[in-house]
């Protein structure tokens, strides 16, 4: 079992980042067909997106451990939830290439290197190969190959993923210039249980034909208090933007 930061496999506490996530994708209405999380732990997050924001047509969970996804499965069951479940790690392969989701959240481990063999021929990395030293554009570009045309996925990350150099920048610099980034909200610290580092919720999409002309809204929420009762304004009112 990969070990990581943030222990959200078993949390069962509050669930900020996915009000966050939800809010985000609040102005879709009950439009959601496919929903998909790459790293579901015990599908809290998929079961309270479920409860509160629609009733997709299909809810697809990934997840490295056994114990969190038979009590992913167990969850679902209680909350009349159907989940489509399976045991795999998104960190060295795609499980499911052909998969499309309407709408991707994503709560990624963090503190994971990226020692996959096969990160310099995965196909999902057209945008740069994700350095060794860190997955978390690794995560950024799983979730856009798995999104459909108008879909759009919602990936928690730590605040570094947005400045950090090396390999991490030119695969920031391909995300914007093909127009998948729509946006980036700056997060305080403690948002996650034993996390104190500020966190980015990025907000994005498959690569669009007119991406120089496109607008990538970015908000500094790093002050803000409850920001998740915020973040559906910040991305669907156009003054944010102005």
């Amino acid at each position: 079992m990969v070990s990581f930061a943030v222990p959200r496999r078993f949390d069962l506490g509050p669930q900020e980042p996915t009000d966050l996530e939800r809010d985000g994708v609040a102005d879709r209405g009950d439009d959601v067909g496919v929903v998909y999380d790459p790293a579901c732990g015990i599908g809290a997050a998929l079961v309270h997106f479920i409860a509160l924001v629609a009733a997709p047509a299909r809810v697809v969970g990934h997840d490295i451990n056994s114990r969190a996804l038979h009590i992913a499965s167990e969850r679902a069951q209680l909350h009349g939830a159907d989940l489509e479940l399976a045991r795999t790690n998104v960190l060295l392969e795609d499980a499911e290439p052909s998969l499309r989701a309407d709408v991707i959240i994503f709560e990624p481990p963090f503190g994971i290197k990226q020692q996959s063999p096969g990160r310099l021929i995965d196909p999902r990395f057209e945008f740069g190969t994700p350095p060794r030293s860190s997955a978390d554009t690794t995560w950024l570009q799983h979730v856009i190959a798995n999104l459909t045309e108008d879909g759009r996925g919602f990936v928690l990350t730590p605040a570094g993923t947005i400045f950090r150099g090396g390999e991490e920048s030119r695969v920031r610099t391909e995300l914007v210039r093909r127009g998948c980034v729509e946006a980036v909200v700056g997060l305080p610290g403690k948002m996650l249980p034993h996390v104190s580092i500020p966190l980015a919720l990025w907000v994005l999409r498959r690569p669009v034909r007119t991406a120089a002309t496109e607008r990538i809204l970015f908000v500094d929420a790093s002050e803000t208090d409850s920001p998740e009762t915020r973040v559906a304004t910040w991305l669907s009112d156009p003054n944010t933007r102005d």
